[in-house]
C-alpha cells in the first residue's frame, strides 16, 4: 500500500480495523503506519463512492440539533471580548482593540491555556469577516458564528444536512469542492472541524483552502490525536479511531510538517480532550474484548465514570497526550517542498495539479503537482517520483497492455519492443523541463545535472546570480 502523504510504500500494520460504532467487522481492512513520514492511514480507504454506506442519518454530525436563535448572557459576551483580545495579542490578529498592558497580557496568556478558549478559539465578534466551515453538518457552528457578526458559508457532502441548513437561512453548498465556488482569496478564516481525518486526498484540500484564504488568513482545524495516551493503550478499541470513517490519523509532528509543506505557519498546536474519549474506549474494550453485553452509552454516558476520568484527561492535555488536536495556522507566502533542482531554493508556488495520470496508470496518489521556484522560476514536479513509481511508469510490460489512450482515443497494439509514448500534460511539462535545462546549459556552458549549482555570475532561469 502507498502512503497518501509521501507516497512511500514502506508501511507497517498499526491495528486492524473494525466498525465498533455499528459493531461490524471490516474484512481485509487495517490501519498502517508509514515508516517514512509517520502518517497512519486506513487501507483500503473510504472514498466518496462509499460515503453513503458508512455515513447514515445516525452519524453524530447528522443528528446534532441546530440552534435556531442563539443568545448569549452578559457573562458570555464578556468572555468573548476577552477571547477577541487574546486573538489580537497572542495570535497577532488585528481586532481593532487598543493594546493592553503587561498585566492584562499576562492574564490573556494564562487564559489561552484553558479548555474554554482552546476548544472554541473563533468564538468572538467577527465584525463582517468571512468564514468558511468545511463539513458544516447541521449548521450549529455557522449559526453561532453568524450571530457573532461573521459572514458565514459552508460545505457539506450530506444532502439532507445541506437542505436543513438552507432552511435556516445559511449559505451551504453540497460537496467538498472549494475551488468550484470560491476560486479567489475570499475568507478570513476556514474551519475544518473533525473533517481532515475523513478525507482521501489531503494535499488537494490544503491547496484549495490556501487559495481561498486572504493574506494572513487563518485555518483552524481539530482532529483525533493518534499520539494520545488513550490511542496507544486501546489501539483498535480507541473510541476516536472510528473505523472506517477515519481514513487518516495524525500525530502533532506529522500534522505540523504537513502544514508547513503546504504553505502554512502553525501558530498554536495543542490537545483539548473530553472524558468520553476514555470512557468510550473502556466501553468498547469491555463489550468487545470481554464480551460483556452493554447498551450503547452505558459507560460512555455514565456521569460518575466521566468525573473520575477528568483528572487523567486534564493531565494528558497538559503534556500534549490528549485525544483531540486543535491547530491554528496562518497562510504564508510560499510552500516548502523539496529544494529546486537548479538553485536549491526550498520554497515554491503551486503551478497546477493534475488529478489523473494521462497514461491512465494508477501510480501512487491520484494527483501530480507541478510547482514553480520563487527564486529562479524553474518548473518541476514536486514531490518528484520515487523509484518504485518510475519503474511502474516506464516498465517494459506497461505498453504491451491494450489500454485506452488518452490523447487520441485509440488502443495501443502489442509491440515486440517496448516503446515510450508521452502524451498530454506529462509530455508538455517534460518538454518544458528539457527546454529549460538545455537553455541553462547553453548559457552557463556547463552540463546540466539535477541538483548542481551554477557558477557565480551565470544566468539561470529568470535571475542573474550575484557575487
Amino acid at each position: 500500500m502507498t502512503c497518501p502523504s509521501c507516497r512511500d510504500q514502506n508501511a507497517r500494520i498499526w491495528t486492524r480495523g473494525q466498525d465498533r460504532l455499528r459493531n461490524k467487522p471490516l474484512v481485509n481492512s487495517g490501519y498502517y503506519r508509514c515508516l517514512s513520514c509517520g502518517l497512519i492511514f486506513l487501507h483500503p480507504q473510504t472514498t466518496s463512492h462509499t460515503y453513503e454506506e458508512h455515513y447514515d442519518d445516525h452519524y453524530i454530525s447528522h443528528t446534532e440539533a441546530p440552534i435556531k436563535s442563539p443568545s448569549f448572557s452578559p457573562r458570555a459576551q464578556w468572555l468573548m471580548q476577552i477571547r477577541r483580545r487574546i486573538w489580537q495579542e497572542v495570535f497577532c490578529l488585528p481586532a481593532g482593540l487598543p493594546a493592553a498592558g503587561i498585566f492584562s497580557r499576562w492574564i490573556h496568556n494564562l487564559l489561552r491555556y484553558t479548555k474554554l478558549f482552546r476548544a472554541t478559539p473563533l468564538k468572538y465578534p467577527g465584525e463582517g469577516k468571512e468564514l468558511l466551515d468545511v463539513g458544516s453538518g447541521a449548521g450549529t457552528f455557522l449559526l453561532i458564528q453568524r450571530h457573532l457578526g461573521w459572514h458565514v458559508h459552508g460545505l457539506e457532502p450530506a444532502p439532507q444536512m445541506v437542505q436543513q441548513s438552507r432552511v435556516l437561512g445559511l449559505d451551504v453548498q453540497q460537496g467538498f469542492s472549494i475551488e468550484e465556488h470560491w476560486s479567489e482569496p475570499t475568507f478570513d478564516a476556514v474551519v475544518l472541524n473533525q473533517v481532515f481525518e475523513h478525507l482521501d486526498n489531503l494535499h488537494t484540500l490544503l491547496v484549495h483552502v490556501r487559495q481561498a484564504l486572504k493574506k494572513d488568513g487563518i485555518l483552524y482545524m481539530n482532529m483525533p490525536n493518534v499520539w494520545s495516551l488513550a490511542a496507544q493503550i486501546f489501539r483498535s478499541y480507541w473510541f476516536n479511531l472510528d473505523a472506517p470513517r477515519h481514513n487518516l490519523l495524525f500525530s502533532p509532528r506529522v500534522l505540523r510538517t504537513l502544514l508547513e509543506q503546504e504553505g502554512y505557519e502553525v501558530l498554536d498546536l495543542s490537545t483539548v480532550s473530553s472524558t468520553k474519549g476514555w470512557s468510550g474506549s473502556i466501553e468498547y474494550w469491555v463489550r468487545d474484548a470481554w464480551h460483556i453485553p452493554l447498551s450503547t452509552g452505558a459507560i460512555r454516558n455514565n456521569w460518575p465514570v466521566n468525573r473520575l476520568l477528568l483528572p487523567l484527561v486534564r493531565l494528558c492535555d497538559l503534556v500534549g497526550l490528549g485525544d483531540n488536536l486543535h491547530v491554528i495556522a496562518k497562510k504564508t507566502n510560499a510552500m516548502k517542498y523539496t529544494s529546486c533542482l537548479i538553485c536549491q531554493n526550498p520554497t515554491s508556488e503551486t503551478l497546477l495539479i493534475n488529478k489523473q495520470d494521462p497514461f491512465g496508470k494508477n501510480v501512487g496518489t491520484t494527483e501530480t503537482r507541478y510547482v514553480i521556484c520563487t527564486e529562479c522560476g524553474f518548473v518541476y514536479q514536486n514531490p518528484t517520483l520515487v523509484a518504485h513509481e518510475i519503474e511502474a511508469l516506464y516498465s517494459h510490460d506497461y505498453y504491451d497492455k491494450e489500454d485506452q489512450a488518452v490523447s487520441d482515443g485509440y488502443k495501443r497494439k502489442k509491440k515486440n519492443t517496448p516503446t515510450i509514448r508521452l502524451t498530454g500534460l506529462r509530455s508538455t511539462c517534460l518538454y518544458i523541463l528539457l527546454a529549460q535545462a538545455s537553455w541553462t546549459s547553453a548559457v552557463t556552458r556547463e552540463p546540466f545535472f539535477p541538483g548542481s549549482k551554477p557558477r557565480v555570475g551565470s544566468v539561470t532561469g529568470w535571475r542573474r546570480q550575484k557575487t
